[in-house]
């Protein structure tokens, strides 16, 4: 018999702490019930097999956890503090980002809490404008992280 496992997004949360926001965590909010929201992806592989003459290999590895981030969300507010996501992006987008900040998401699982932090978190992209007819226009937001620590 197979594992099974429940997970939920109704207790999902993102917080954001940037020192050019104010330092406090900021709740992020906009993102679409039935759609993919949020993925994170490793920046480089953490092994390299080379293949060498006569049929040998070396491997190469590394502890290298950083990666980019993509929030899929939509626009919310026009206040930073409200948690819109492409709003806080924008604003990153026009300050001289030195530091980073920080990401910090919980969501359930088989009946716990599992959590992620993202560490020295600066923007890549972010669409200045989307529009759409009947609907909330997708806005990918792109982050850069150096490391994460589960838990």
């Amino acid at each position: 018999m197979g594992v099974n496992s429940v997970q939920t997004v109704g207790n999902f949360t993102a917080t954001f702490t940037h020192p050019l926001l104010g330092g406090t965590a900021i709740s992020l909010q906009g993102f679409k019930q039935d759609q993919q929201f949020f993925d994170s992806i490793q920046i480089m592989d953490n092994s390299k097999v080379i293949a060498l003459v006569g049929g040998s290999t070396a491997t190469l590895t590394n502890a290298v956890k950083a990666g980019t981030f993509t929030f899929n969300c939509v626009r919310i507010s026009t206040d930073i503090l409200q948690g819109d996501v492409v709003l806080i992006a924008l604003t990153l987008q026009s300050l001289a980002d030195s530091t980073g900040g920080l990401l910090r998401i919980t969501y359930g699982l088989n009946g716990g809490t599992e959590a992620i932090t993202y560490t020295q978190c600066t923007l890549k992209t972010v669409p200045p404008l989307k529009l759409a007819g009947n609907d909330l226009p997708d806005y990918p937001v792109v982050f850069n992280y150096g490391n994460y620590f589960l838990g």
